[in-house]
């Protein structure tokens, strides 16, 4: 399965979420399978990597090779209190590769920089349509200033 396959099912998960904070959707690859994949919830706090790393925690599903796909890059910090960032998730759970699609300028340098000390790979997908897309996605869908002003940065 290739990235643009992925994405296009990232893309018709997005459009299950009305989240008002703009739409971000997640999946997890293992052995080249779409396992399991989610939107943001539709309340502005819960994030799509949080309901997929929930999901696959709960089945054991995470492996060596799993790969979790997101359409914007996983947040370091939350703005809701009390609640993990998606970073903090990601390293308990032991995925060990993210790919995103848009860069997230309030998050990006200190996601990259956890990640790596935690020994997760983390890299933007290299194709251009598909950063656009995930960046309008978000975008087009957050009812307060977008964080996302460019998307292939």
């Amino acid at each position: 399965m290739n990235d643009k396959k992925i994405f296009q099912h990232l893309f018709a998960t997005a459009k299950k979420s009305k989240d008002p904070r703009g739409i971000v959707s997640a999946c997890l690859i293992t052995d080249s399978k779409i396992v399991v994949s989610f939107p943001s919830g539709d309340d502005g706090k819960i994030h799509a990597e949080d309901r997929v790393i929930s999901e696959v925690e709960n089945k054991n599903l995470i492996d060596g090779s799993s790969i979790l796909y997101c359409t914007v890059e996983p947040c370091s910090k939350r703005a809701t209190e009390g609640m993990a960032d998606c970073v903090s998730r990601i390293i308990r759970s032991g995925i060990k590769h993210v790919v995103y699609g848009a860069r997230d300028p309030m998050h990006s340098q200190i996601t990259k920089q956890r990640l790596k000390e935690a020994g997760i790979t983390i890299k933007q997908v290299s194709d251009k349509n598909l950063i656009k897309k995930s960046a309008k996605i978000f975008n087009e869908s957050a009812e307060e200033p977008n964080v996302i002003k460019k998307p292939l940065g």
